[in-house]
């Protein structure tokens, strides 16, 4: 189902929902007639009781029409529910080789709790529209993270109460990177540092004066700490975290790199009440296409976080086929028959031009030929 589709049957479903809407107000103003009326008819005593009946249905009207109205939210639920994976999986599509969208899925509680970006353990926990994939073959996943505690209190009248508090509410990023560094990094932002955990780190002072006013670094060993926080990474980062309202927080441990983006948002939603145009497809697009972006812009994906394995060619399990072999050989032969022709143009124009040159002119020329003649023919030789 492609956008046009998509928006069409919106539209139709949105048509749905306003009538719903409309319905449902027109019998609750149905009821409250009928209630006044009945309370007008009271002061009659000989239809008083009659009055009271209408009262009565009066009151049942304007329930049932406020069921009528409230109903519109279960078509806009479902509207929401059916419509987000085609469009999150298009978009997908558009972006990354292979992604896969799963709307109740997650990245495991334990893997973002060994992080250490996250002192407090969760007592309720929701999390939602988990996205996996690869980009440049860097390995990504990403959901929406909802995390809870559990507080318990007693007033000064002796009842118990209960009260759930969110320490994280927001988009929680893993990247899985094909080298594993023998370090542990954890940055966070200043006004939360006392949620992390920084026990057996040193802190770690970085010359730029807007990261340091902003975050605090830690790291297991200082060396790998700014072989990989490089000024242009530290720039980056900044530029992370002025995209995002909320609170940013990063650490790497071995080949795994976790963000997490504390903005008490709720990603991907999908509003009946929303077109599905371009403006709106940029919207999620750019939710969709931030894991590349940010894969590209901190260079994930260069030969610094996926070394090449040069053994892998001696073992055999880099294999290149005849045909490969054949096609780079004549690919180079083709190129040097073209320099070849380009030379024998030249080597006419050149002609043409000593023919009007004096006897010594003439020879330095035929020279410089031979000699440009010589390298091509070399370079031809050695394919």
């Amino acid at each position: 189902m492609d956008f046009k589709e998509l928006e069409a049957e919106r539209q139709k479903r949105l048509a749905a929902y306003k009538k719903r809407l409309k319905v449902g107000l027109i019998v609750i103003g149905c009821g409250i007639l009928a209630i006044i009326l009945g309370f007008l008819l009271l002061r009659v005593e000989k239809i008083a009781e009659l009055a009271k009946v209408i009262i009565i249905l009066g009151f049942l009207t304007v329930g049932v029409g406020i069921g009528i109205s409230s109903s519109r939210f279960a078509i806009a639920k479902k509207y929401s529910r059916e419509f987000k994976q085609p469009l999150v999986l298009t978009l997908l599509k558009k972006w990354y080789d292979n992604a896969n969208y799963e709307e109740h899925g997650r990245i495991p509680l334990a893997e973002i709790m060994n992080s250490g970006l996250l002192t407090r353990r969760p007592d309720r926990v929701h999390m939602e529209d988990l996205i996996e994939g690869s980009f440049h073959n860097v390995g990504f996943r990403v959901c929406d993270a909802h995390l809870e505690e559990e507080h318990t209190y007693t007033d000064s009248k002796g009842n118990t109460h209960t009260e759930w508090i969110t320490f994280f509410r927001g988009r929680w990023y893993q990247f899985m990177l094909n080298r594993s560094f023998d370090t542990v990094i954890r940055i966070k932002e200043k006004k939360r540092i006392k949620e992390m955990i920084t026990k057996g780190l040193e802190k770690v002072e970085v010359e730029s004066i807007d990261f340091t006013d902003k975050f605090m670094a830690y790291a297991k060993d200082e060396h790998w700490f700014f072989y990989i926080f490089t000024p242009v990474v530290v720039e980056k980062m900044m530029e992370l975290e002025k995209m995002h309202k909320g609170r940013f927080m990063f650490s790497i441990e071995g080949n795994i790199i976790n963000i997490g983006i504390d903005d008490n948002r709720d990603y991907l939603e999908i509003s009946l009440k929303t077109p599905i145009d371009e403006k709106s497809i940029r919207a999620y697009e750019t939710q969709i296409n931030i894991m590349a972006a940010i894969i590209s812009e901190f260079r994930f994906d260069t030969e610094k976080y996926n070394p090449v394995d040069y053994s892998k060619m001696h073992s055999g399990e880099i294999n290149v086929s005849e045909d490969e072999i054949a096609d780079f050989i004549n690919q180079g032969v083709k190129n040097a028959e073209q320099k070849l022709e380009n030379l024998d143009n030249v080597v006419e124009a050149k002609l043409n031009q000593i023919d009007n040159m004096d006897a010594e002119s003439a020879a330095n020329e035929v020279e410089k030929i031979d000699t440009e003649v010589e390298e091509i023919e070399n370079h031809f030789d050695n394919l």
